[in-house]
């Protein structure tokens, strides 16, 4: 996970004007939105990398200086300055400056192949892969991680790491008796899995979840507060929910509901 998830404070940057007369080849966000939709990507979506760098999906589509004029490439706005190495545009062997999006002055973005970036999990996906049931494999065997070992002394002496009552703790975190849990740093940007279903245990934390009082979901990608508001109707108890480091727009135009 990213060590510094702080976002940018600014959730709605002006971004420089485009000096580039080429008018943006996919210059529809709507249409921009549904083409890249079933892969995962749309514009304004959070989305990180394998390092843990954060940004946000500007583009998706074709790239002209690609060697397959059919790849689809995410355009990314990295929250942290030194990690990217262009501008929102590309330049053909011909010269000509292809621009696909603009980002604010200071700002660096790439554009990048689908698998490189992580669209995000949901929080019923990580729920359940967090708080697992009472059958689920064991971390420590016979009480001892295999394959772990402490160093004991500077000769090289080591010494097997220990974890006792690993199920008597992991029975006091199952979904049904918990009444809050917490998820900071997980890649969450959503409520349900996409496309539905019981995918890593979403379907039964769904069910075990809607009597939770407190959620903290600090470090998050969650980039949209109608999604928020999905998640508060999912959780109908919810009284406190902590997002600080989750890069939110305007919550106006959303419909939240009242917590509690």
């Amino acid at each position: 996970p990213n060590p510094n998830p702080n976002p940018n404070p600014n959730p709605n940057p002006n971004p420089n004007p485009n000096p580039n007369p080429n008018p943006n080849p996919n210059p529809n966000p709507a249409a921009m939105a549904a083409f890249g939709e079933k892969d995962g990507f749309v514009p304004g979506q959070r989305v990180q990398d394998a390092d843990g760098y954060r940004g946000t999906v500007r583009y998706y589509g074709p790239v002209a200086t690609s060697k397959n004029a059919n790849a689809n490439w995410v355009g990314v706005e990295w929250d942290d300055a030194t990690r990217g190495k262009h501008d929102g545009s590309v330049t053909t062997k011909d010269g000509e400056v292809v621009r696909y999006f603009t980002v604010p002055e200071g700002k660096k973005a790439s554009f990048l192949k689908p698998g490189k970036v992580d669209a995000g999990a949901s929080f019923m996906e990580a729920l359940g892969e967090r708080y697992v049931g009472m059958d689920a494999p064991l971390l420590a065997p016979n009480n001892v991680f295999e394959g772990m070992y402490a160093n004991t002394n500077k000769e090289g002496g080591q010494k097997p790491i220990e974890f006792v009552g690993e199920l008597n703790i992991r029975a006091h975190q199952q979904l049904a008796v918990l009444h809050k849990c917490t998820l900071r740093a997980q890649g969450i940007c959503r409520t349900h899995p996409r496309g539905g279903g019981g995918v890593n245990g979403a379907a039964a934390a769904e069910e075990e979840c809607k009597h939770y009082e407190e959620v903290d979901l600090q470090g998050n990608l969650f980039s949209s507060w109608d999604e928020v508001a999905t998640l508060c109707d999912a959780l109908p108890q919810l009284r406190r929910l902590h997002l600080n480091a989750n890069l939110l727009g305007d919550p106006a135009a959303a419909a939240l509901p009242a917590l509690g």
